[in-house]
């Protein structure tokens, strides 16, 4: 029954058994079953015991279903009866959290996270400094063993007037664990320019182009989120509403003003395409509003993701 063919959704999905038995057929000693195994994976599991039978610590019902309530006889339960209330309480929680779950800790996001940094006139030194130190201490947030083709990825990609600065710049698939990556972080060189003017129209080009392709470690299954670090006033070229486009269309965008200038709020907020996406901020330290909102909007979408890939939500 649980096949698109069917009526099948993918979407929350709960079986109740109501049951007078004693005991069940898929019993197999141990109830480790694998059709009960595989029906688990793909709904919730209820247990109504119409007289008793099948509950308690050995009990079959115990074993198969997450939640079980017991009426005397078959005419005891109606919808106003205690073991009906029980259920329909105990579905509505599981609904409520399979659809609004709590956020996930950070260190469990696996994501590939590219990093895009205006290296323009008025970024000094001192101010990439405290850029590689804010990217070190985001690394340092997720779990060990939550780097590389299996966890999360990071990549820089560097940029001012003259384009793309690859020597400031690595990706996805450059690094695979903490260390070796919070040390080419730390490694990055700052880049000085004259120039007040800055070419992101480049940089999102190159995004599209190379970052995000499979060739520099892009997982298709994994979502992707490019966070735009803008500083100049001036753009070198216009900005391509289709090259915009097609990176929201493969990534999640986000933007920091860094020195909070108003063109560089509306240049970010039109790459974007939203305005509560671009936060203002003169600094990167993690308890700033800014960077706890860069931060939930990170668990928010990996939630989100999340849940669209399982088959019970």
């Amino acid at each position: 029954m649980l096949r698109p063919a069917q009526g099948w959704r993918y979407g929350p999905t709960f079986v109740i058994v109501l049951s007078s038995a004693f005991n069940s057929t898929l019993y197999n000693g141990t109830y480790n079953n694998a059709e009960i195994q595989h029906l688990d994976s793909m709904a919730h599991l209820y247990g109504i015991s119409l007289n008793g039978y099948g509950t308690g610590s050995q009990g079959f019902l115990t074993h198969y279903c997450q939640t079980v309530v017991t009426v005397s006889s078959p005419t005891a339960l109606t919808i106003a009866s205690a073991a009906s209330m029980n259920m329909i309480s105990a579905i509505d929680s599981q609904y409520k959290t399979d659809r609004f779950p709590p956020l996930p800790p950070l260190s469990s996001v696996q994501a590939d996270f590219i990093f895009v940094i205006d290296q323009s006139k008025d970024l000094f030194a001192s101010d990439f400094a405290a850029l590689k130190t804010f990217l070190t201490t985001f690394v340092m947030m997720w779990d060990s063993q939550n780097i590389g083709i299996n966890g999360s990825q990071l990549a820089v990609v560097s940029y001012n007037s003259q384009g793309i600065l690859m020597s400031s710049s690595f990706s996805l698939n450059s690094y695979t664990n903490g260390q070796d990556l919070s040390n080419a972080i730390g490694n990055l060189p700052p880049i000085s320019s004259f120039q007040t003017d800055s070419d992101i129209a480049t940089a999102i080009q190159y995004v599209n182009s190379y970052s995000l392709s499979a060739a520099q470690g892009r997982r298709w299954w994994k979502p992707a989120f490019v966070t735009f670090i803008g500083v100049a006033q001036n753009l070198t070229n216009p900005l391509d509403q289709s090259q915009i486009d097609m990176l929201n269309a493969n990534s999640q965008t986000f933007g920091f003003d860094y020195f909070e200038y108003p063109t560089t709020f509306r240049y970010l907020t039109q790459i974007t395409g939203n305005i509560d996406l671009v936060e203002r901020i003169s600094n990167f330290d993690f308890s700033k509003p800014g960077v706890q909102n860069y931060l939930a909007f990170l668990e928010y979408i990996w939630r989100d993701w999340a849940n669209s890939n399982s088959k019970r939500r």
